[in-house]
């Protein structure tokens, strides 16, 4: 399935007007979600809407679950994605994102008109979303709140079985479950309220399994944070450099929000522990700092 999407969107390239290098070079970092290019431009270099929009059909395909590709696949049927509670969602997320974002640049005046502005705010939504970290501008003089709602949206990251990083949809949408839960159990303490996904249950082992993983993901992305902030930059920038490593998004706020070429080498070291950490999901790497995983 890798290979064959990997395939298609060469070949989709290719077509909307790349050459057949950049177009194979794009292609293995777009459904792989890495994000690397072949200019220092990005995607912004072609200036194509074609390509862009080539870059975002594989790039949400890259952010979906490969299960899912691979059971639509083998039973031809488009049922196995319209089943999925956390591809729902996910695209959900994709479509309100783009439009709330699409309206705050258009009415600050950062583009002309709406349709210009939805455009980019597409692309940078399912980047950003995906954690891939294409470009077509430097988004982080975009108005308003647009900077920090698009490099938000890496934390939430991609589905479950996908290439990109991230918390992952389905622990989001566990979690926020398990809060409205706890709201509605206050308020009717003799009820039992179950958290599902897709109309089944969760059991209370996989809930607690994901606030507890959530809950390590979030200290470690705060002392990260504090790390950056140690090694000399501002607060924005040490928020921007954490969410660009520890999600693997690659671009940032504040003085990372193109690279990392002007900070120092501790921010750097930090970052490369950040993006280990943040692939791995946390708990791969934790396990190895205790005593009872060498034992065993």
């Amino acid at each position: 399935m890798y290979f064959a999407l990997t395939f298609l969107c060469a070949a989709s390239y290719w077509v909307a007007g790349m050459d057949l290098f950049d177009a194979i070079c794009h292609s293995l970092t777009t459904v792989s979600t890495a994000g690397f290019s072949t200019y220092d431009a990005s995607m912004g270099h072609f200036d194509n809407p074609v390509i862009e929009w080539v870059a975002i059909v594989f790039m949400v395909l890259g952010g979906m679950n490969f299960g899912l590709h691979f059971v639509a696949w083998r039973r031809a049927t488009m049922s196995a994605y319209y089943g999925d509670a956390e591809l729902r969602a996910y695209l959900r997320i994709l479509l309100v994102a783009s439009v709330l974002i699409a309206l705050i640049i258009w009415i600050g005046g950062t583009f002309g008109s709406f349709v210009e502005a939805f455009r980019h705010a597409s692309f940078h939504v399912v980047s950003s979303m995906t954690t891939t970290g294409f470009g077509l501008d430097d988004y982080s003089s975009w108005a308003g709140i647009a900077p920090l709602l698009l490099v938000l949206l890496a934390v939430i990251g991609g589905t479950s079985g996908s290439t990109a990083s991230g918390i992952k949809v389905a622990r989001v949408v566990m979690l926020v479950r398990q809060g409205l839960r706890e709201v509605i159990q206050l308020v009717h303490p003799k009820g039992q309220f179950l958290v599902k996904m897709g109309g089944k249950r969760v059991s209370e082992s996989v809930v607690l399994s994901v606030s507890g993983f959530i809950a390590i993901w979030a200290l470690c992305f705060m002392a990260v944070v504090i790390g950056m902030n140690a090694t000399g930059l501002d607060l924005e920038s040490a928020f921007g450099a954490t969410i660009a490593t520890f999600t693997n998004l690659g671009p940032g706020l504040g003085e990372v929000a193109s690279n990392f070429s002007t900070v120092s080498t501790a921010a750097v070291w930090l970052g490369t522990v950040a993006m280990v950490f943040g692939r791995l999901e946390v708990f791969a790497v934790l396990v190895l700092f205790t005593p009872a995983f060498w034992r065993e």
